[in-house]
């Protein structure tokens, strides 16, 4: 919806932007599989990572994960199967 009515709210529709934490960044992954993209994701220890195939299709996406989160090891897996420069992976202590 917010894409095809984006210029009624003066934003660009390609620039669009998907992000949420631990189930909301569940449910943002979620839209992949309606085959949308957005421009990034920006994902906070996001549950179902590992639900998620990295490939070319996938936008930007920028992760945050503690060391202590337990979902941290999903986000290493899929850093290392995402193409290359498509993931930055952020990690606290």
């Amino acid at each position: 919806w917010l894409k095809s009515h984006a210029a009624e709210h003066g934003l660009h529709p390609d620039k669009l932007s998907a992000g949420g934490g631990s189930a909301g960044g569940a449910c943002a992954l979620s839209i992949l599989r309606a085959g949308l993209r957005p421009a990034s994701f920006v994902l906070f220890n996001p549950a179902a990572l590992d639900s998620v195939e990295p490939d070319e299709s996938l936008p930007p996406t920028i992760l945050f994960f503690g060391t202590a989160d337990r979902l941290y090891p999903a986000a290493q897996k899929f850093l290392a199967k995402a193409p290359k420069n498509r993931v930055e992976l952020f990690v606290a202590k």
